[in-house]
């Protein structure tokens, strides 16, 4: 199976998901296997670079501020998005991302969801696809304690 389709299978997997189920999206490094024959030596390896910045919902509020061209992505679906939003964020649920990049603006981009794991997904799919400046709204719209609008 290529990355693509392995990435979609996981965005889809996450999709199906309930809200409720969602866990905080974490990176792990593989963990290296022993081989047989003479032990090599060790060499260091940097860590790669976290293809998002967690985000703090103080955080958050302050970007929404003082972050020039800043582009606030919601990916829940309609029925979450009905009870509210966060002011001037653009709806796109987390399913439809493959097939809608082209409607995410250029700039630093704030996704977020209900608690956090679809829209770390969301970003790591987004780094995938070459975007930077990412940025994963920890604790959703759930913890969010700023305005909220009707879409």
């Amino acid at each position: 199976m290529n990355k693509t389709n392995c990435t979609a299978s996981v965005l889809a997997a996450l999709a199906l998901s309930s809200c409720s189920s969602e866990a905080s999206a974490q990176y792990s490094p593989p963990v290296p296997t022993a081989q047989p024959g003479p032990a090599a030596p060790t060499i260091p390896t940097e860590r790669p670079m976290d293809p998002f910045v967690p985000t703090s919902i103080e955080e958050g509020r302050e970007m929404l501020t003082d972050t020039e061209g800043l582009v606030l992505l919601d990916v829940r679906t309609p029925g979450e998005t009905a009870g509210g939003i966060i002011p001037g964020a653009i709806l796109i649920p987390m399913q439809d991302i493959p097939n809608r990049l082209d409607e995410i603006p250029e700039g630093p981009l704030l996704v977020y969801c209900h608690v956090g794991a679809r829209s770390a997904a969301v970003c790591e799919f987004l780094a995938e696809q070459g975007r930077t400046e990412l940025y994963n709204l920890e604790g959703g719209i759930s913890n969010w304690t700023g305005e909220i609008v009707q879409p």
